[in-house]
């Protein structure tokens, strides 16, 4: 399995974690947490999981391999984008690396 995280610095961390989810889940498994602290997004090749704080959007993606976490990476910087067009976000993803 392989992994990654990011975090992104918002003040908007809570709603953009909510218009990522609710825009996922209008195809895949998506939920989030009622105080928009907590959600996931689960693909049919990976899961993603959601973290936000008054100062940041965290996020973790998990994939079976490096090519398919390479694809999840970009789909999620991608709607990243989307979702923080007034205020974008720089997305810098951290690889965990194997043992």
């Amino acid at each position: 399995m392989s992994s990654s995280q990011c975090t992104a610095l918002t003040h908007d961390g809570a709603a953009i974690l909510y218009k990522l989810c609710k825009h996922f889940a209008k195809k895949i498994p998506a939920s989030w947490s009622e105080d928009r602290r907590s959600g996931k997004a689960t693909f049919e090749w990976g899961v993603v999981t959601f973290h936000s704080s008054d100062a940041a959007l965290q996020i973790e993606c998990m994939a079976p391999d490096d090519v398919t976490l390479d694809r999840l990476e970009a789909v999620i910087t991608q709607h990243l984008q989307l979702m923080s067009r007034r205020d974008p976000l720089e997305v810098r993803w951290r690889r965990d690396q194997a043992s």
